[in-house]
């Protein structure tokens, strides 16, 4: 009897440490979201200026991007949220204005949490110095 009694008191405290694990990892995400969204909202303008895109706002941009993807990683940010985030994140990076810029940060390789090699799967950087800049596949790489 006591052991029955003990099995049902360890399963309800697992059930009530995982409720909690879940309430708390959701409240980091909604953090993290709120804070992502927050950020992209201020330099959206500048970001839909194409050929006007200051080098300031593509750093802070580039930033923005490898902190989500290193949140994404670490399992806090969820795969269709991600999914969302990094087609618009390929539709951003094809334009024009950010290909030089990206050539000169793709020298940095393990630069932004390992962002610029992900980027490079999709073959967003474009090799040459007048670009027509790549079609972002909505698929990522097999």
């Amino acid at each position: 009897m006591e052991l029955i009694v003990a099995v049902q008191a360890t399963a309800i405290l697992f059930s009530l440490g995982f409720t909690n694990y879940r309430i708390e990892n959701d409240r980091i995400f909604l953090k993290l979201f709120e804070k992502f969204n927050m950020r992209y909202g201020v330099m959206n303008n500048n970001l839909n200026v194409e050929g006007e895109i200051v080098k300031k706002t593509m750093e802070d941009y580039l930033n923005l991007c490898s902190e989500e993807y290193l949140w994404y990683k670490k399992g806090r940010i969820p795969e269709d949220v991600w999914n969302a985030w990094e087609a618009g994140i390929r539709y951003d990076l094809v334009k024009s204005s950010f290909q030089e810029y990206l050539r000169n940060e793709e020298k940095l390789n393990d630069s932004y949490y390992g962002f610029i090699k992900r980027i490079k799967r999709y073959n967003l950087i474009s090799n040459s110095h007048h670009p027509t800049p790549p079609t972002p596949s909505p698929h990522p790489p097999a």
